[in-house]
């Protein structure tokens, strides 16, 4: 029945068959979301967190990385449902290769909530507090600093949007270890005028505190 041309059958099926063993029904119905774009991801969300995320998490979690998905924002997005550890690879792995900006959105929205969520945790019934969704760009710079990636913060340097680079100056200067002198040292590197424009507005804030 999961195989329906109905969505609403199939759908029904599917969560029929999570709920009677998620955990051996989990790899044929992520297969399932891979194909059925027209399901509601509100519904397919709804039926996702109703079980132990462990049930669904690595299969997803490797799903998304594939070249039928990897391109999917719709996808993508189910990532912040999965154990931290399977969705933060999956979502730097695809982030590394996007140039859809739907895409990127979606890869950054997923890092932000599971950095923010820690190790082992899953999503919260009405997602992450304080995220707001319709333009996750903004607001997710500063996490990704906790992971230490410095290419993708560095890129963020040359942003269009001059909110997205503040925050990206930011998380530079907030990163371990960090200092004047080698913030200094990384202006000194960029080509691009509005990645030094926004590195020296961040240094000078620093010197009035």
């Amino acid at each position: 029945m999961a195989d329906d041309p109905n969505p609403y059958a199939s759908l029904a099926a599917a969560k029929a068959m999570m709920r009677i063993d998620a955990e051996a029904a989990a790899p044929t119905v992520v297969l399932q979301l891979a194909r059925r774009v027209e399901w509601s991801p509100a519904r397919v969300a709804a039926m996702l967190r109703e079980v132990e995320a462990g049930a669904f998490s690595a299969a997803l979690a490797a799903e998304a990385t594939t070249p039928r998905t990897r391109n999917s924002p719709r996808f993508i997005r189910l990532l912040e449902l999965c154990y931290p550890q399977d969705a933060l690879p999956a979502a730097r792995e695809i982030l590394d290769q996007a140039t859809d900006e739907e895409t990127i959105c979606a890869c950054l929205h997923v890092l932000a909530t599971s950095v923010i969520r820690g190790p082992g945790a899953r999503a919260p019934p009405h997602g992450p507090p304080g995220v707001e969704r319709s333009n996750p760009r903004r607001h997710v710079i500063g996490a990704i600093a906790e992971l230490d990636d410095w290419p993708a913060i560095a890129r963020r340097l040359s942003d269009p949007e001059w909110w997205v680079r503040y925050r990206a100056a930011q998380a530079l200067a907030g990163l371990p270890g960090m200092n004047t002198r080698r913030l200094l040292e990384l202006r000194d590197q960029q080509t691009d005028r509005f990645a030094r424009d926004i590195l020296d507005h961040v240094l000078a804030e620093s010197a009035l505190r």
